[in-house]
């Protein structure tokens, strides 16, 4: 059934039939999301029991925390710590930030006392 998505998703022109799609880490940024809100709201508009559909959100983030648990445990105590975040964006060839899962995670390390992140060069 996992292949039938992934060939079902490739499909689409902005993803591509190139795209690595596999199960993995959680899914950021807003279109996937919003169109698994749609479909949900529209299957229970139409009276379909889809309860998949109604699990992938809660089930996503529930995994996003995932690099903040690894994070804690291998550093009980973020305060003044400073960390290098690669991928900022949530796909690679573009350069828009909305619900970055990296940035997300930035504000978290943040508010859990990390030093505020810096832009530096790589070179």
């Amino acid at each position: 059934m996992a292949k039938d998505v992934e060939q079902c998703l490739k499909t689409d022109r902005r993803i591509g039939p190139g795209a690595y799609l596999a199960p993995g880490g959680a899914f950021a940024g807003g279109t996937l999301a919003r169109d698994i809100r749609f479909l949900d709201r529209t299957s229970r508009d139409c009276g379909t029991i889809a309860p998949m559909l109604s699990a992938v959100l809660p089930s996503n983030n529930a995994h996003k925390l995932w690099v903040q648990r690894k994070l804690r445990m291998l550093c009980p105590i973020l305060r003044t710590r400073q960390f290098a975040v690669w991928g900022l964006t949530y796909k690679a060839g573009t350069d828009t930030l909305r619900r970055s899962a990296s940035i997300e995670l930035c504000d978290w390390m943040i508010r859990e006392g990390a030093d505020d992140p810096r832009a530096r060069s790589a070179v």
